[in-house]
């Protein structure tokens, strides 16, 4: 074991090779095309399709890996045709496909011959990747490889924070091994298939010496043998990305907003984004008994709210276990199709437009022309600012067969462009008082996403006392404007405990003198995490106002809040 000393000066080494880092220029090249394409298709795919259960099943079904992996002897999908799959994933608008080349469990989608646990292995035998490559030639769309550096299977990998929860019999950790095995697999990929990158996923199960930890990765021999192919890197690890890291990733968040996986991962302006979520609800994997599957439309906004932050978005669906994607996914792709058809120059080689009114109205621009995408029926106009003077377009009527947004097309005209900000809304929100011990996070009240909470508690937990109601914050809306009421949005229902049921409501013009303007009792919160109205017994005109939990339910103490507006 290396002395501190040692190692201190050994991360100060690799920190100044770091900065060191300048992308060649095919580098950049490649970086902006890939920007260009703004959506791709993800797939999900591997021996755990058999079991129908999502990508995660050896881990969550807590099964014996020698039990799993004997799937491998009836892994036949005798639908599959790569063909098929990529005209599907080219009629739904997608430029690319990553496809799961090696997922967690360690099983290969290719004939690797750096050991026999890959589809070679199978009574299918036929290269899945191979013939993916040559379809996506084919179809004029392109490929990009999704590598699992966690892996579930080697008896040489070191096991970290998200190993199997049954320990596996014979693991004699040897990073230098399963690195070697690592790197022949990944030239396999490099040198047979020329992707555009390889998507990296796993790190997250050690942390590394170059954020602290004390695991070696050793990605700058990764990476470059990745780059000696120019060939871009993607890297799926919750933070910012390193200098040789090509595209910054985003798993189920919308880039630079803080929720879900993405709370410590800043959103940087030198390189391509791109998100990543799923069509199937929750799962990657197929997963048969799960019958909710996001709408053409709703997908389209997923597509959109992701290229107005600038980013691609890499949308997933996990074929079933004999190599058909669902039919329930192939209608929503073909919707989405029909939208691109009508609608694809709004998105393909577009950046931030930096306009925008919430998620309710976005933008996108290419140039002098500037997309304005209503995403929300109810919102009839936006306004913005060109050379300071406002403008304003209205929504106009929904063009027939349009799955969802309506996009007004506005050239510039060489004028500056600005965000206009109408008095009192909630763009000119400011938290301005709370009570809790985690400041700075009464803004997830007012931010518009149910995913995002004020809570009485810190986190991490661990020390800390939560505390119990009374507890409250205080928003300065930025002007007078006549308040009718408000609305509240409980926690989750997947929270269990200090679940808000009784609250105060109270208001101010001048955030001194203070007036109770209403109060909600919600005894059912527990069974249904609704929406609740409160409308008042009057209006009353206020500047400021002041939300009060005065009791939570089952527990009276760490409760927490989804969202809070006026009415």
């Amino acid at each position: 074991m290396k002395s501190g000393i040692i190692a201190a000066f050994a991360a100060l080494s690799v920190a100044a090779n770091a900065a060191e880092y300048k992308p060649e220029k095919w580098n950049l090249e490649a970086r902006e095309k890939f920007a260009e394409q703004r959506y791709g298709v993800f797939i999900v795919w591997g021996i755990y399709a058999n079991y129908a259960q999502g990508e995660w099943y050896l881990h969550s079904g807590k099964l014996d890996r020698d039990a799993y992996e004997r799937m491998v002897y009836g892994f036949y999908p005798s639908k599959y045709d790569a063909r098929e799959w990529a005209r599907i994933v080219r009629r739904s608008g997608a430029k690319y496909i990553t496809i799961t080349a090696r997922h967690h469990d360690g099983f290969a989608l290719w004939p690797s011959k750096m050991d026999d646990y890959n589809i070679g292995s199978t009574p299918f035998k036929r290269d899945i990747i191979g013939e993916l490559a040559e379809a996506c030639k084919a179809e004029g769309i392109q490929l990009s490889l999704y590598y699992s550096l966690l892996d579930w299977h080697r008896s040489d990998y070191t096991p970290g924070g998200a190993w199997l929860k049954v320990p596996i019999k014979g693991q004699h950790p040897d990073y230098a091994s399963y690195k070697r095995y690592m790197m022949g697999q990944i030239t396999e990929l490099l040198d047979n298939y020329h992707p555009i990158n390889i998507w990296f996923d796993g790190e997250w199960d050690h942390l590394d010496k170059d954020r602290g930890g004390t695991f070696d990765w050793e990605f700058d021999d990764i990476f470059d043998l990745i780059h000696s192919r120019k060939v871009l890197v993607a890297n799926n690890n919750h933070r910012a990305p390193r200098p040789k890291e090509d595209i910054q990733l985003f798993e189920r968040d919308l880039p630079g907003e803080g929720t879900m996986f993405s709370k410590h991962q800043p959103l940087l302006d030198d390189r391509p984004v791109e998100q990543c979520d799923v069509i199937q609800a929750g799962v990657w994997g197929y997963k048969i008994g799960e019958k909710r599957f996001l709408t053409a439309e709703e997908s389209v906004a997923l597509i959109v709210r992701a290229a107005a932050k600038g980013s691609n978005l890499l949308l997933n669906i996990g074929p079933d276990g004999s190599g058909q994607i669902p039919a329930k996914a192939v209608e929503v792709f073909e919707g989405i199709g029909k939208w691109f058809e009508m609608n694809g120059d709004s998105i393909y080689g577009t950046k931030a437009g930096g306009v925008s009114m919430g998620q309710k109205v976005v933008s996108t621009r290419k140039g002098d022309m500037l997309y304005i995408h209503f995403l929300d029926p109810a919102v009839k106009e936006f306004s913005f600012l060109l050379d300071g003077k406002k403008i304003t377009l209205g929504m106009g009527v929904r063009p027939e067969g349009d799955v969802s947004d309506i996009v007004v097309r506005f050239p510039l005209g060489g004028k500056e462009l600005a965000q206009y900000v109408e008095p009192g809304t909630r763009q000119m929100w400011k938290i301005v008082g709370e009570t809790c011990k985690n400041p700075g996070n009464a803004s997830a009240a007012i931010d518009g996403n149910l995913n995002s909470l004020w809570h009485s508690h810190p986190e991490p937990m661990k020390d800390h006392d939560p505390l119990p109601p009374p507890q409250s914050f205080t928003v300065d809306c930025g002007a007078v404007r006549e308040l009718r009421g408000f609305s509240y949005t409980p926690r989750p229902a997947s929270c269990s405990v200090g679940v808000v049921d009784t609250c105060e409501f109270w208001v101010s013009l001048d955030g001194t003198n203070w007036t109770k303007a209403g109060e909600g009792n919600f005894p059912d919160v527990m069974e249904s995490r609704k929406t609740r109205k409160v409308e008042f017994a009057k209006p009353v005109k206020a500047r400021y106002f002041r939300f009060v939990a005065t009791h939570a339910l089952p527990v009276n103490d760490r409760l927490a809040v989804a969202e809070v507006d006026v009415i």
